[in-house]
């Protein structure tokens, strides 16, 4: 009894550091729900994006702030690297672990940012096209978040059909006149 405790507060208190793990993901990456074709990114020293606009000013301004292509690479390689690994751990417990609610939460969270952030990874694709190293790192994150949904979509659809297994009897289904027979 004890140690079923024991592991529903770890499943919770785990749950609940994925899910602050999240919030700070969808914090860094909320920039890319509304960046739009030939708009650039650059990244403060604390961390956060920001986007330079298109215009006569953004080449000056992304020299003045020294960024360029490489560093924008570097960027999303480093920050997508770390966020798929989140994904990953959020995949495996929930898929081994039996839990309904929390992990489902952060599941459904999780999918519905990468639908939001989706559209702008693609628009910064379409921005950098003539940069090939650049192009191949934001198709690789595409497909890793991709990849996660798609993890997730079938682990729903395995649990689901486990609960159809299990079976559960009322006393509707109970057949009376079998149990006049018996007395």
């Amino acid at each position: 009894m004890f140690s079923n405790a024991l592991i529903e507060s770890n499943r919770v208190l785990q749950g609940a550091i994925y899910n602050k793990d999240v919030e700070e993901y969808e914090k860094k990456f909320s920039i890319f729900t509304t960046l739009q074709k030939g708009e650039k990114i650059g990244k403060y020293k604390n961390g956060q994006y920001y986007v330079v606009l298109p215009g006569y000013t953004q080449q000056l301004w992304r020299w003045y702030y020294n960024e360029n292509r490489g560093k924008t690479l570097i960027y999303l390689d480093e920050d997508f690297t770390k966020f798929a690994k989140l994904l990953d751990t959020i995949c495996v417990s929930n898929a081994y672990i039996n839990t309904n609610i929390s992990y489902t939460n952060i599941c459904l969270k999780v999918v519905g940012f990468v639908d939001k952030i989706m559209p702008g990874l693609y628009n910064l694709k379409q921005t950098y096209l003539h940069t090939l190293d650049l192009v191949s790192k934001i198709d690789s994150i595409i497909l890793i978040l991709l990849d996660f949904k798609e993890k997730i979509r079938k682990e729903k659809e395995k649990k689901k059909s486990k609960k159809k297994e299990i079976l559960v009897h009322s006393f509707d289904d109970l057949d009376l006149n079998y149990l006049s027979t018996i007395v």
